[in-house]
């Protein structure tokens, strides 16, 4: 799981990166502080394997900010 949220951190980069280009820096700090939020709200809802992986690529997408 940390090498997918690893993965998903450099992608996640490359995505807030251009974020920031087009609606400014701080708007894409809330965003991504909001997506991180939500996803480690989504870990106490995951059941199993597949639930835990797929909030483990959503927290990595957030985290790259």
């Amino acid at each position: 799981m940390l090498s997918l949220q690893l993965g998903a951190g450099v992608v996640a980069q490359q995505i807030w990166g251009w974020t920031a280009d087009r609606v400014g820096g701080l708007r894409t700090i809330f965003y991504a502080s909001a997506a991180m939020a939500a996803s480690m709200a989504a870990f106490l809802l995951s059941q199993d394997e597949f639930g835990l992986y797929s909030v483990s690529a959503a927290f990595g997408l957030a985290f790259g900010d």
